[in-house]
């Protein structure tokens, strides 16, 4: 399993330390910066600003509290890199897979609204035609 720690766009290591990461996670500085330490595309965590998520295979999770500090952080992110599973139990996680699909896609809400305007205009214009 290889594993890769990523600054925003940078690589900083296809085989990070320990050291890495948390040195990684002190540089994070602007609430745009990110950090994602990945087995693969589908199985990373992340932190950008405060937020902490992770994904499962197709599930992307965040975790629930409000701000995560640099501490729990790394050691969520140190228990990933180990490759042990205790890091899920360090926070609770919320499912968030369709919250960042719809952010994703945003013409989705437009073209569903579309869709009712014109399904509600039909049946307008069929009680006039056909009532």
């Amino acid at each position: 399993m290889t594993l890769e720690l990523y600054l925003g766009a940078k690589t900083i290591s296809s085989s990070p330390t320990e050291e890495d990461v948390l040195k990684a996670l002190s540089s994070l500085q602007h609430k745009d910066d990110f950090l994602v330490l990945s087995h693969s595309p589908a199985e990373f965590v992340q932190m950008k600003g405060t937020l902490l998520e992770c994904r499962e295979n197709d599930t992307i999770y965040r975790a629930k509290a409000e701000e995560i500090d640099i501490d729990l952080a790394g050691n969520i992110f140190l228990s990933f890199l180990r490759g042990d599973q205790k890091w899920k139990q360090l926070t609770e996680w919320q499912d968030v897979t369709d919250e960042i699909k719809a952010e994703r896609n945003p013409n989705r809400i437009i073209v569903s609204l579309s869709i009712v305007a014109v399904l509600v205009v039909l049946g307008w214009v069929f009680k006039r035609v056909f009532l």
